[in-house]
């Protein structure tokens, strides 16, 4: 009886088991198709990571900077030809207005953010040299001695 009753419960555990089977089919489709596109975003975004690490490690901030105040010069050289030949009317007053505003603008952008960068990077200078963690005064140890500061008894006497 007790025998009749364990087959039974187990015909209809497996019966359950089969009645899932394509939705676990169907979910394991699903689990693959994601593990796909996952493995394809991850891929993308390492050559992404790559990119940016290739283009970034070729310079550093000085040589950006360097390069920005380099082109806010060159922009200001611009617009002061543009200004000449205004001056010596080879060029009509709209077209001048045109190319002037927007040469100087560009100069003036370009001024500005070398300034910033100028000023970010004094500033990160300044904060690197203040704090250091590395750097520990020579009479202190990196780790606590003996002492009070231990929670048990120290000293020649007591064994260890």
């Amino acid at each position: 009886s007790q025998k009749v009753y364990l087959l039974s419960e187990n015909r209809n555990k497996a019966e359950e088991n089969i009645a899932k089977e394509p939705h676990l089919i169907e979910y394991r489709g699903k689990i693959n198709d994601l593990l796909e596109e996952g493995k394809t975003l991850c891929s993308s975004i390492q050559e992404k990571v790559n990119l940016v690490k290739e283009k970034s490690g070729t310079s550093n901030p000085e040589t950006a900077l360097a390069l920005l105040q380099a082109a806010a010069a060159e922009m200001e050289e611009e617009s002061d030809k543009i200004a000449d030949q205004f001056n010596e009317k080879e060029i009509p007053v709209e077209e001048f207005l045109e190319k002037f505003l927007e040469t100087r603008k560009t100069m003036h952008l370009r001024k500005f953010k070398a300034e910033k960068m100028s000023e970010l990077m004094i500033l990160d200078n300044q904060i690197q040299t203040s704090y250091n963690p590395a750097i520990l005064p020579a009479t202190m140890p990196p780790y606590p001695t003996g002492g009070g500061g231990v929670p048990y008894p120290t000293g020649p006497t007591m064994p260890m």
